[in-house]
């Protein structure tokens, strides 16, 4: 795939430039500020319940609020909703449909805006296979069933959301593009077309998975498909779901914070598997420390994408050290700290010589700026140059690509990890040039980024960090991560460097636990069962385990997962391993053991 560009400039801050969308006197995109919304996770038709919920959703600021609409009863039950709230609040409602063109149009007259997914909204067929008349047939079909739509929403002044998940792509879409960035693009694509042939253009357009990488990737390249077409719709972002706890927001913050650093995105939502009100204040967290790099330091520019943006291509490696996986270092502030088996740094910093001869024994490596035979050597350039050293680690900032001779000796070690220091406000850009200048110098040393935070909140520093830094391992361009923060223990400094190169895909050190939001259609508590899977399984290492709902988009949002605990009726579970149905119709207590017997079979195996 060419490197097309997503953004015009990589190294410096600009808002891709898109047309607004207004609902209800609220305008979305253009130069209005990112705006944030939640879904309720009631029943639609427990009146009471979801006007509760959106009040406590409201209350904590947001801007829109979705509700499950799967019904006409539902539809019905959101005018009423609607008109409750309206006494209060003057914000946008959203009516979020799934399979039924005949809801999506009785809603049109409620709510300010329909969401619609391309996967599930005419395409139903399973096991066809399409080739191009079929194809082309079933693009009429659409055509047929969403003009009428379409007019409708022109004619009440209301807009419509394209909103595409990678787990509930159609099996024509499938068939031709894959589950991939791309077929995500093209489904998506396609409805847009039909709006924008019949002049409507009261539409935003969002893609999402529950993988970061894949979620960064869709939007860059329909960004790029934009700015080749001319397009400027606004767009939605999300990372369906992200899970809860700190999981969650390091997740959330990767895959969201990934986008609005490069200035795409004019809407957001968080998905956690936790009450939706927690939502918005951390989606304002990741809005605005994203954000804040249009204030930073403006540096060279990069026009030009050095990197594959739409896949994961990484940068290459000359080294005799185990880099083959990203790793991540913690500085030791002068405390004694013990590490469990799993959430460990793979190297610790410390001057101390009592804390070194703790560690000795141990299996994470240490590294001191005070030379001796028990740490590995941490050096500036001036020693790295003069000193004679079997391996080390040599802090380097952006300006001392200047000198000649520490670039010369850098290419010719194979024998040392570069420890990049940002000296910038404008973090992404700063570690961009660096890294585009060791490429270009054929530098192939690993390469560490190193960051400080003094802050005392824990949310606060994995939010930040995920912003700062997982972007970069999902573009292969950087080796570890060198996290500070003297302000928080040691051991959840550790976590969050090891969740984000999880979130990232760079790394898996325990079970990676998709978890959907949950809504209307959950048929148990998601947040319950979701705590109870991490507490029983969350320390397997290299096993996914998808935690769903409902079966909306439950099969193709697991599509990936090694096992999988769905929802198919009220306290009724079926158990997955990869897409292959094991068990079904077992009670929610019941599917937990049973789901714990089947990964330990596998494992004994």
């Amino acid at each position: 795939m060419p490197l097309k560009n997503f953004t015009t400039d990589l190294a410096n801050y600009k808002r891709f430039s898109t047309r607004v969308v207004e609902l209800n006197h609220f305008n979305i995109g253009g130069d209005n500020y990112i705006r944030l919304q939640s879904m309720t996770n009631t029943d639609t038709q427990d009146i009471p319940a979801t006007i509760a919920q959106a009040s406590r959703i409201i209350e904590q600021g947001a801007d829109l609020v979705r509700f499950t609409t799967p019904t006409l009863k539902d539809v019905a039950a959101l005018d009423t909703i609607r008109r409750s709230l309206r006494v209060l609040y003057d914000i946008p409602l959203i009516a979020d449909i799934h399979f039924s063109p005949k809801v999506a149009e009785a809603a049109l007259e409620v709510a300010d805006k329909i969401r619609i997914n391309p996967g599930n909204f005419v395409d139903k067929p399973k096991g066809v296979q399409y080739d191009n008349k079929l194809y082309k047939a079933e693009l009429e079909k659409i055509k047929k069933v969403f003009l009428p739509i379409i007019n409708k929403a022109a004619k009440n002044k209301k807009a419509i959301r394209i909103g595409t998940n990678i787990g509930s792509l159609s099996e024509r879409i499938l068939q031709k593009y894959g589950a991939n960035a791309q077929g995500m693009v093209q489904a998506t694509l396609e409805y847009l077309e039909i709006a924008r042939q019949n002049n409507f253009h009261d539409i935003v357009v969002s893609l999402k998975a529950s993988n970061p990488k894949v979620n960064i990737w869709a939007n860059r390249l329909l960004v790029a498909e934009f700015l080749d077409k001319g397009y400027d719709y606004p767009l939605h972002l999300g990372v369906t779901e992200a899970g809860n706890g700190i999981e969650g927001r390091i997740k959330s913050a990767v895959g969201i914070g990934g986008l609005l650093i490069d200035g795409i995105g004019d809407t957001v939502r968080v998905s956690l598997t936790e009450p939706p009100e927690n939502e918005i204040p951390v989606a304002r967290k990741i809005v605005n420390y994203a954000t804040a790099r249009q204030f930073s330091t403006h540096l060279q520019s990069i026009d030009k994408p050095f990197f594959n943006p739409f896949g994961y291509e990484p940068r290459k490696l000359k080294t005799s050290l185990d880099f083959n996986q990203p790793k991540v270092i913690i500085t030791l502030f002068d405390k004694l700290t013990k590490f469990d088996s799993i959430v460990k740094p793979d190297y610790l910093m410390t001057n101390n010589l009592e804390l070194t001869e703790s560690y000795q024994n141990s299996e994470i490596k240490l590294i001191s700026s005070k030379l001796s035979e028990q740490t590995i050597p941490l050096v500036n350039v001036k020693d790295y140059l003069e000193l004679k050293l079997n391996e080390s680690f040599v802090i380097v900032r952006y300006k001392d690509l200047k000198n000649k001779q520490l670039l010369k000796k850098l290419a010719k070690d194979d024998n040392v990890v570069i420890v990049f220091e940002p000296d910038s406000s404008n973090i992404v850009g700063q570690v961009r040039l660096f890294i585009k200048n060791l490429i270009d110098k054929n530098i192939f040393a690993p390469v560490v980024l190193k960051l400080h935070y003094d802050d005392q909140d824990l949310e606060d520093i994995a939010i930040k960090a995920s912003i700062d830094s997982g972007i970069f391992f999902i573009d292969g361009l950087i080796n570890g991560l060198w996290l500070e923060a003297p302000q928080i223990e040691p051991d959840k400094t550790a976590e969050i460097g090891l969740n984000i190169l999880q979130a990232a895909g760079s790394r898996y050190f325990k079970a990676e636990i998709i978890a959907c939001p949950s809504c209307g259609r959950a048929t148990f508590d998601v947040e319950k069962i979701t705590n109870l899977v991490k507490e029983r399984l969350g320390h397997l290492q290299g096993i996914k385990i998808a935690v769903m709902g409902c079966i909306v988009n439950g099969l193709g949002e697991m599509a990936d997962a090694d096992y999988g605990y769905v929802g198919t009726g009220p306290n009724q579970v079926s158990l997955y391993q990869g897409k292959k149905l094991i068990m079904k119709n077992l009670s929610q207590d019941e599917a937990i053991e049973k789901l714990e017997q089947l990964i330990a079979s596998n494992q004994n195996k």
